[in-house]
């Protein structure tokens, strides 16, 4: 594992040589020694537009949502290997969906608008509990925008 710049690491598959010094075995500007990049792996902290999803709320109001979501890796090796999708990041951002989804579909919708910050801080909350073995962490769930879907409701767009 070796680090460039603020928040990459590249995870490098190196040659099995017992004893070789990069140093040492090689001139200072080669990379003889390295096999081969397996995984490039961004720990910056990322945002993720959760597009918009159709959803009923526990008091049966159909409503579509949209929601952001910040994240970051703080462990590569934990992100790559314990993730059997493959793609952390794609991983991540499904997890997010589905959070943002059950937290609708659990509360009326009267709790949902009027409870917005403590329904983030739970969702924050759940994920963080479901992404430690994955080594991420959500830094903030936020839910953007709720419109009502129901022709009673006259097109009401409730914008947060």
């Amino acid at each position: 594992m070796q680090a460039y710049g603020p928040g990459y690491i590249e995870l490098l598959n190196v040659k099995n040589a017992p004893g070789l010094q990069p140093a040492a075995a090689a001139p200072a500007n080669s990379l003889d020694f390295i096999d081969d990049i397996k995984k490039v792996v961004d720990m910056r902290e990322k945002c993720y537009l959760i597009p918009n999803q159709n959803c009923t709320t526990k008091d049966r109001h159909d409503v579509t949502v949209a929601g952001l979501c910040f994240y970051e890796i703080y462990d590569p090796i934990k992100g790559v290997v314990a993730c059997t999708q493959g793609d952390v990041d794609r991983f991540i951002q499904n997890r997010a969906k589905t959070l943002l989804n059950n937290a609708i579909e659990t509360h009326t919708l009267d709790q949902i608008l009027k409870q917005k910050q403590l329904l983030q801080e739970r969702m924050k909350e759940e994920g963080m509990r479901e992404m430690l073995r994955y080594g991420t962490r959500y830094t903030r769930i936020l839910i953007k925008d709720i419109r009502i879907n129901k022709s009673e409701h006259y097109g009401i767009k409730i914008l947060f």
